[in-house]
């Protein structure tokens, strides 16, 4: 149940993503906004969140990891791959 919450402002962050998508196509100030506050939440919010949970893990002296966690750093570790994609071909084509 942890994790589940851990991962909800991820969601957050994505819906708010595809708002800004959808806002910018008629009020592109604010539209861009909205993508630049998502994408910079959804850059940051992993790594502390897997830093956190390295930290706690190391701490405890469990050397295995479960499915679950598996899961768990996995998600968020391709959520940060694509997002870090994603920024680097708007910069670009900008």
């Amino acid at each position: 149940m942890r994790k589940l919450i851990t991962l909800a402002p991820t969601w957050l962050l994505l819906g708010l993503l595809v708002t800004g998508f959808f806002i910018s196509t008629s009020q592109p100030i604010i539209g861009h906004n909205y993508l630049a506050f998502s994408t910079l939440g959804l850059e940051l919010y992993p790594v502390i969140v897997l830093f956190i949970a390295g930290i706690a893990k190391a701490a405890s002296g469990v050397k295995t990891y479960s499915l679950r966690e598996k899961w768990f750093y996995g998600y968020l570790l391709g959520l940060e791959i694509v997002v870090v994609l994603g920024a680097i071909f708007w910069m670009a084509h900008n």
